[in-house]
């Protein structure tokens, strides 16, 4: 009966050992996880401050995005009448020297 006795009190040292040692390891968890909510709250702040921005930065690209697709539609048009228009030029100067040469 004494070994017994002594077995369960070696194990009741062993979980009360392990019960403090455990016990320092979950509040130093408690405290870096206070501390990392607390810097979680921080980054979001942050985020949330330059989130409008963000949003007003992506209003602003579609914006000058639309006025550059505009332009680039429009200057693309005045490119193809442009050629057109050389082209026609070419037609005509070309028809007009074989008139001039009485070719045509």
């Amino acid at each position: 009966m004494r070994e017994y006795i002594a077995k369960l009190t070696e194990k009741c040292e062993e979980w009360a050992s392990s019960y403090r040692s455990l016990s320092k390891e979950l509040k130093k968890c408690s405290e870096d996880k206070a501390f990392l909510l607390k810097e979680n709250d921080s980054l979001r702040g942050e985020i949330n401050g330059q989130g409008v921005s963000w949003i007003n930065n992506d209003e602003q690209l579609q914006i000058e995005c639309k006025y550059l697709r505009k332009a680039i539609k429009d200057e693309g048009e005045r490119n193809m009448r442009l050629q057109n228009e050389l082209s026609e030029g070419r037609k005509g100067a070309f028809q007009a020297e074989l008139s001039r040469q009485n070719i045509v």
